[in-house]
């Protein structure tokens, strides 16, 4: 069950990237070098991985999801991880091979959405995820998410042309 408990947010991750990294910003700290997630894996005890199987066993067996940043609403995060892993495991996905060694390599698995816009776009044409949140609620967080992205201003646009104003 677990094995399918972590297939299934591997299965979502793109689209819950949206939900768990739901600002401009929270893209920022994606990339090489970062130490954030980027990448869509999972590993035993491997700090660079975004799906992490600590060592322990028993009552303190678990999975830890690296993806998520402050910005996060905690009750849709958990909600969107939650349904994630009901997929995996009435789906029964298995998660592939855990990686090995270090998790940054892009040759080595898929690059999570790195701008907001690709997220919601990835949210956007996950059928299942969506049918288990409720299409009324992906749709209102894609109209106000994608609402956002427009009303966007950088500090570089800020400084060059506030002058104007």
């Amino acid at each position: 069950m677990g094995r399918h408990a972590i297939g299934g947010v591997l299965a979502q991750a793109r689209a819950l990237s949206a939900l768990l990294n739901p600002t401009a910003n929270s893209y920022k700290r994606f990339g090489p070098d970062t130490l954030a997630p980027w990448l869509i894996d999972w590993g035993l005890d491997n700090r660079s991985v975004m799906v992490r199987v600590p060592l322990e066993r028993g009552p303190g067996a678990r999975m830890e999801l690296r993806l998520g940043d402050a910005t996060a609403n905690p009750y849709l995060a958990l909600a969107a991880v939650g349904a994630a892993v009901c997929l995996g495991v009435a789906d029964k996905i298995e998660p592939g091979d855990k990686l090995e060694g270090y998790g940054y390599d892009p040759a080595r698995a898929q690059i999570l959405p790195v701008r907001l816009a690709d997220a919601l776009d990835a949210l956007d044409a996950d059928a299942e995820l969506t049918e288990v949140l409720g299409g009324y609620f992906v749709s209102s967080f894609l109209t106000y998410k994608r609402n956002e992205i427009e009303r966007f201003v950088t500090d570089w646009e800020f400084r060059e042309y506030a002058y104007h104003l």
